[in-house]
């Protein structure tokens, strides 16, 4: 296997099923980035030698069109960097509409081309 295909983790500030966290980082939202990192895990795992490990994400990586919190971005970015620097694992992105500023975005509103 080199690649591993996830698709609408709707990365979000939770407050439905979701408590408040000692690090800021609600619940639900390490939940899912801990889904990721398995997903990262078992990417690198499974690559064959020489071979670098992708993760690709189909789409929806955050929640809400046009809205993202600096508490989410900043622990997206943060948990991507340590993803990348402890597993080698590669992540390949298509933006999804919630990923999107508008239904009409450029890159510039395109919040999986900023990452």
């Amino acid at each position: 296997m080199t690649f591993v295909a996830i698709s609408d983790t709707h990365l979000h500030n939770w407050s439905q099923f979701a408590i408040p966290t000692e690090s800021g980082i609600n619940s639900r939202l390490l939940q899912i980035l801990k889904a990721i990192e398995e997903a990262a895990c078992a990417a690198d795992y499974h690559a064959p030698a020489g071979v670098v490990p992708t993760v690709y994400h189909g789409g929806d990586l955050f929640h809400v069109r046009g809205s993202l919190t600096p508490s989410v971005l900043n622990a997206v970015l943060d948990f991507f960097k340590t993803i990348h620097r402890d597993y080698g694992v590669r992540f390949r992105m298509i933006a999804g509409n919630h990923d999107l500023e508008t239904k009409d975005s450029c890159p510039m509103g395109n919040a999986a081309a900023a990452l």
